[in-house]
């Protein structure tokens, strides 16, 4: 930002005398001289009254030199800001997250975030993965998480972990005993063709859950007649393991 006009007319305020202005800002009298009277010329004002040596402002020149003092404050709050963020990390963060994955994943990286860059400022918008998608494509968000893949060259994509499709059933449910146990994994394996007949418990057709459930279920050949639609995962966990004991 360049307040160098500003800053010269403040110093001749300040100092009263051409001589004694440019000892300060370490240019020449003349040098000085011929800036102030170019300024007025293009103002079309005189800015000082001069008393022989001494100079006084006028009304208009006390309403410049309010002004001026403005802009230079400016200057300076932004070179203080400036040099706090070339010498540190500061900003602000917008990430986005669908709502159920807010609460697992936002208290713990905040915490860590905030401990090692305190100066930055979080900012977490919950939605739909294409409402995410939108917002990162328009820049109102920084980046998401989502489980959504979408093609798009402006957009960089990265892995952060592997998620699964699991069903959810009673412990007591008929087919629960035929679930097979595979070395290397956590959750037993069942065959999704099983459930050809079974009543379904699913999200909205335009949440990514329910998406890739869609696609799992015609890879196994079997399109559900009993579907229960609902939106809340947890909900529907719950749900599924009451209705079908």
């Amino acid at each position: 930002m360049n307040t160098r006009e500003e800053e010269y007319v403040l110093a001749i305020w300040n100092c009263r005398s051409i001589k004694a202005a440019a000892d300060e800002l370490l240019i020449s009298p003349p040098g000085l001289s011929m800036f102030l009277s170019g300024l007025e010329k293009r103002l079309g004002v005189k800015l000082f009254h001069r008393l022989g040596k001494h100079l006084s402002p006028t009304d208009i020149g006390m309403e410049y030199i309010f002004n001026a003092k403005r802009i230079t404050e400016l200057k300076h709050d932004f070179e203080a800001h400036l040099s706090d963020y070339k010498n540190d990390v500061t900003g602000t963060i917008s990430v986005g997250l669908h709502p159920r994955r807010t609460k697992y994943m936002i208290p713990h990286a905040v915490k860590i975030l905030t401990e090692k860059y305190p100066k930055v400022r979080v900012r977490i918008f919950e939605g739909k993965s294409q409402e995410l998608f939108d917002k990162v494509l328009s820049g109102e968000l920084d980046f998401s998480i989502t489980n959504r893949e979408y093609s798009n060259d402006v957009i960089e994509k990265r892995e952060l972990y592997r998620d699964r499709l699991v069903a959810v059933l009673s412990p007591q449910h008929q087919l629960a005993g035929r679930a097979i146990n595979l070395p290397g994994k956590k959750l037993p394996w069942l065959d999704l063709a099983l459930f050809a007949n079974e009543r379904f418990i699913l999200q909205h057709k335009d949440q990514s859950a329910r998406i890739y459930t869609d696609e799992a279920l015609k890879y196994a050949g079997i399109t559900p007649t009993k579907i229960l639609t609902i939106e809340n995962l947890e909900t529907a966990s719950q749900w599924q393991l009451k209705s079908l004991e």
